[in-house]
């Protein structure tokens, strides 16, 4: 989501305060008003709302004129507040599923790594990784990982071995976050 959401990050004494406004159900990945924050609100409705563009959407919970992601509040309520350099990532990559076993902290980058990637070609329906490329006058499939800010690339003959060479390179390079 945008950057401004993202890192609004609470102390603790912000953390406590919301606290006494709101219940939080990590199993649920859900939190619910305990106490009536405006006209609008009735006590034990689910805080929040989607926000953001098609594609790109999450639920946040606005308190005290901030907007927050939901997956940071309900990570932060069992693991405390994470490093401000880390992301909330959602395992599933379901933005809405903030269900508790579904968040963990990692970095940007790791973060990207498990992302639904853009379907550029829609006729060939390409798989994430994988490219059409047009090299030495033929036509190949490209399998590509940027790790670290280095292109990592195996150029196939099919998209069939360009998808599995694309997760062999996933595996070899980014181990359990693939």
């Amino acid at each position: 989501m945008g950057e401004g959401i993202r890192k609004n990050i609470l102390t603790e004494e912000e953390f406590e305060e919301m606290k006494r406004w709101m219940d939080f159900c990590p199993e649920e990945g859900k939190v619910y008003w305990i106490k009536k924050s405006s006209r609008g609100i009735k006590i034990g409705d689910e805080a929040g709302c989607y926000e953001g563009k098609k594609g790109n959407q999450y639920w946040v919970i606005r308190f005290h004129y901030k907007l927050y992601l939901r997956s940071y509040l309900i990570y932060l309520f069992v693991h405390g507040n994470p490093d401000p350099k880390l992301d909330i990532d959602h395992k599933d990559g379901n933005s809405f599923n903030d269900k508790i076993e579904n968040l963990e902290a990692k970095t940007h980058q790791m973060n990207g790594y498990n992302r639904k990637g853009p379907n550029r070609n829609k006729k060939m329906k390409l798989p994430l990784g994988v490219s059409y490329c047009l090299k030495w006058g033929k036509k190949h499939f490209q399998a590509c990982l940027s790790v670290n800010g280095k292109n990592k690339s195996i150029y196939c003959s099919t998209k069939e071995e360009a998808s599995h060479a694309s997760q062999a390179l996933r595996k070899k390079y980014l181990g359990e976050f693939t």
